[in-house]
């Protein structure tokens, strides 16, 4: 059986059905859900978390919240940005756990 403890899968049927078989294991999954090239409104980017964490069953503890890719390229100012938004995704998210 093929065991992974990092990956990155579009969150379709076959995606999720994988990330769950890691989660079992104790794995962690960490979502690029901000995108770096444009400013989504919150409520989509909350949506489109919640949709993926609800096909694949993590919870808070499983969860890194990330850039859809990485930011080497991006202004000091849109890091900034884009790294108060993810401390806001994430304190939004804490505060519906139980």
């Amino acid at each position: 059986m093929l065991s992974f403890d990092l990956v990155s899968a579009p969150i379709d049927r076959r995606g999720a059905t994988a990330l769950r078989g890691l989660l079992r294991r104790g794995g962690r999954i960490a979502w690029g859900v901000l995108p770096v090239h444009r400013e989504d409104p919150s409520r989509v980017v909350t949506g489109r978390l919640a949709a993926a964490v609800g096909r694949c069953g993590a919870d808070g503890a499983q969860s890194l919240l990330t850039a859809s890719c990485g930011t080497g390229r991006q202004a000091p100012r849109r890091e900034g940005h884009i790294a108060r938004a993810l401390t806001e995704l994430a304190c939004r998210r804490r505060a519906l756990m139980p």
